[in-house]
C-alpha cells in the first residue's frame, strides 16, 4: 500500500508538466433557445457539498488579509457547489440566472492587487454570484477586488460565464492581465485547460477534448434533439477524463431559462436536479446543504438538510487530509490551523436583517 502510495505521488509530480491534461471541461449550449451551461469537474477527489447561499450576508476575505479591512453584503442568493468547504464554491448560479464555472489553467498569471481587496479564487467566484446579475457586472468588478496573484500559483483558474440575458464570456489572465472572450471572439463557447486562444488557433488541445466539444456544439440541431439539456450531458460524455488519479468526477448542467440545476457522479450516475423556485433565500432561514454523492434521483430538493458546522467539520477535515497527502502536487500542505480556521469560517457570516428582503 505504502508503494502505490509513492508511485502514485510521483506520477502526480511528472503530471504536473502535463497540467493542461488534468482538470476540467466547460461549454454553453446557447442555441435556438436553450441558455445551457454544462460542466465536467475533473479532480483527485470526488467529495463535494451543494449549498444554498443566502442574500443579506455580510461577508469577509478569508485566506488573505485586507488592510484596511473589507467586505461585502450578498444581493443575490445562490446554490453552489463546493469542494473545500461552505462558502469557498468551484461553481455555481445564483438566482439572478448568473453562472460561473472555474478550469484549471496553469498559464494563468493574476496582476499585482494595485491596491485593491484580494480574494482567493474560490471565495471569488462566491463574490461574484453574490453580488452580480450579469457578465458586465463581473467584468466590472475587476476595478472592486483581485484574486490573489500568488493563490494556487501553477494551478490558478479560468472560467466560463453565462447570465440571464444570453451573454457568455470566456475569462482568463495572461501575462498579468485580463483577457475576455465574449461574441464574435467566443466562436465556441467552451473552455478546457489550455488558453482558448491556442485551442481556436490549433483546432484541439493537448489533452484532445476541445475537439469533441466543438464538434459536438457546432453539430447541435433542435429538430434532431430538442432536449437540450440531454444534449449537453452527450458533450460532456464526450469530454470526460480517466486517467487516475485524475478523473471526472461531476457533471453539470445549468438550465439558465428554467433555473434548474442538474448533476451526476462517478459515485452516482442518477439523473437528479432541483428548481430555484423551490428554495428560500432569506437570511433568516437556514442555510441548507447536501451530499453532491447522496443517493436519489430526478428532483432531489428534500433530500437538503440545514447545514451545521458538524457537517462542514467532516467534509473540510476529509477533503484537506486528502490535498496534504498530494501536497507534492498541489504544492502546498495546510496546518490543522489553518483547516480549523475554513471549518469555523461560515460562522463569522451575519445575517443583515436590517437589510430590505426581495
Amino acid at each position: 500500500m505504502r508503494k502505490y502510495g509513492i508511485i502514485v505521488l510521483i506520477i502526480i509530480a511528472l503530471s504536473g508538466v502535463f497540467a493542461d491534461i488534468y482538470g476540467c471541461s466547460s461549454v454553453c449550449l446557447n442555441k435556438k433557445g436553450h441558455l445551457i451551461l454544462g460542466n465536467n469537474m475533473d479532480w483527485i477527489s470526488g467529495d463535494g457539498m451543494v449549498v444554498v447561499n443566502k442574500r443579506n450576508i455580510v461577508k469577509r476575505g478569508f485566506w488573505y488579509e485586507n488592510k484596511p479591512d473589507w467586505t461585502w453584503t450578498s444581493k443575490y442568493g445562490s446554490i453552489t457547489f463546493n469542494t473545500e468547504g461552505r462558502e469557498f464554491p468551484i461553481r455555481g448560479m445564483n438566482e439572478a440566472g448568473l453562472v460561473v464555472v472555474e478550469m484549471m489553467l496553469s498559464e494563468t498569471k493574476h496582476p499585482s492587487p494595485g491596491g485593491l481587496p484580494v480574494l482567493c479564487g474560490s471565495q471569488w467566484i462566491q463574490y461574484q454570484l453574490d453580488t452580480c446579475a450579469t457578465v458586465e457586472e463581473v467584468l466590472a468588478s475587476d476595478k472592486v477586488v483581485r484574486i490573489e496573484p500568488t493563490d494556487w500559483e501553477g494551478m490558478a483558474s479560468h472560467f466560463l460565464i453565462c447570465d440571464s440575458n444570453g451573454t457568455v464570456a470566456g475569462i482568463e489572465w495572461l501575462e498579468g492581465k485580463l483577457t475576455v472572450y465574449t461574441g464574435s471572439t467566443l466562436p465556441i463557447p467552451a473552455m478546457v485547460n489550455s488558453t482558448y486562444e491556442s485551442c481556436i488557433t490549433n483546432g484541439n488541445d493537448p489533452s484532445g477534448r476541445f475537439k469533441p466539444i466543438a464538434d459536438l456544439y457546432a453539430a447541435y440541431d433542435t429538430a434532431k434533439d430538442s432536449n437540450g439539456v440531454s444534449y449537453i450531458f452527450s458533450i460532456l460524455q464526450a469530454a470526460e477524463l480517466f486517467s487516475p488519479p485524475f478523473q471526472t468526477r461531476w457533471s453539470m448542467a445549468y438550465d439558465v431559462h428554467a433555473r434548474r440545476l442538474y448533476w451526476k457522479t462517478m459515485s452516482n450516475s442518477q439523473l437528479r436536479y432541483f428548481d430555484f423556485k423551490d428554495f428560500d433565500f432569506s437570511c433568516q432561514t437556514d442555510v441548507e446543504v447536501l451530499d453532491i454523492n447522496g443517493a436519489g434521483t430526478g428532483n432531489v430538493r428534500a433530500a437538503f438538510v440545514p447545514y451545521t458546522i458538524d457537517f462542514n467539520r467532516d467534509f473540510v477535515t476529509r477533503i484537506y487530509s486528502l490535498y496534504n497527502q498530494y501536497s507534492d502536487f498541489i504544492g502546498k500542505s495546510y496546518s490543522q490551523d489553518t483547516i480549523d480556521g475554513i471549518i469555523a469560517f461560515p460562522e463569522s457570516t451575519i445575517c443583515n436583517v436590517g437589510s430590505k428582503e426581495k
